[in-house]
């Protein structure tokens, strides 16, 4: 792991152990990019659920921006990651509101995200 990376996690903690949580956030945010494409692409069509799909793309694309982040420990992860879990928050309680399997797993997907996010951002 780059010095820089460990650094911006925070100190305390051995290196093995703020890598294994950077890869584990960077794989819980990358795939809530795609369950919230998926989600949102089930969504589109229905206006009843068109706010639905636009907090999807915005979910998937905050997520995606957080994996880059955290992948190139930059200084500004873990405050893309405070905002990622709000996100993440809201896009959870959009998606239980409809009956698709689409929408629970990317609900799911979300809680498990904003959980990680947090940790992340505390770091």
């Amino acid at each position: 792991m780059r010095a820089d990376v460990g650094v911006a996690l925070g100190s305390g903690t051995d290196i093995a152990t703020e890598s294994a949580a950077v890869m584990y956030a960077s794989i819980t945010t990358g795939y809530l990019a795609w369950a919230g494409l998926f989600c949102a692409q089930d969504c589109l069509g229905d206006p009843d659920m068109a706010g639905c799909a636009r907090l999807c793309l915005d979910c998937s694309v905050i997520c995606q921006a957080c994996v880059t982040l955290l992948a190139r420990g930059s200084a500004w992860a873990a405050r893309l990651c405070q905002l990622c879990a709000e996100i993440c928050d809201a896009c959870a309680a959009e998606c239980e509101r409809f009956d698709l399997e689409t929408c629970r797993e990317c609900a799911r997907s979300c809680r498990t995200c904003a959980e990680q996010c947090r940790v992340m951002a505390a770091a």
